[in-house]
């Protein structure tokens, strides 16, 4: 019995700690709210995409995007939510954003643009 009541504790845990969820990444791809060239008009190599980290409504992003602007459109593509992100290099989404939205995140010049589900 006391092996039986062990080896369930064990399955219970262990499905327990699978249970939890990994954060989801999503690509934000860049676009340009003005001139991406140099001061003589020469063009920029391409720029990278960002990568962004979603645990439930906390935003990750990484370190060199702190203080930049981050904002939610709804389907309709009305800004419904603004913050910048801190010095932790995260943003809380308050809970009562729900569903699909397009995520928008401002660095100068460039806006980097990707899909998140909440």
């Amino acid at each position: 019995m006391k092996k039986f009541l062990l080896l369930l504790v064990l399955v219970c845990t262990t499905n327990m700690v699978f249970a939890q969820s990994e954060p989801t990444r999503t690509i934000l791809h860049p676009t340009s709210n003005g001139n991406l060239g140099d001061k003589d008009g020469n063009q920029r190599a391409p720029l990278a995409p960002v990568y962004v980290y979603q645990d439930d409504h906390t935003l990750t992003f990484g370190a060199n995007m702190v203080g930049c602007t981050v904002m939610l459109a709804d389907n309709n593509g009305c800004i419904v939510f603004t913050d910048v992100v801190n010095e932790s290099g995260t943003v809380e989404i308050p809970e009562e954003y729900t569903g699909a939205f397009e995520l928008q995140l401002i660095r100068g010049d460039i806006t980097f643009i990707g899909e998140i589900e909440l």
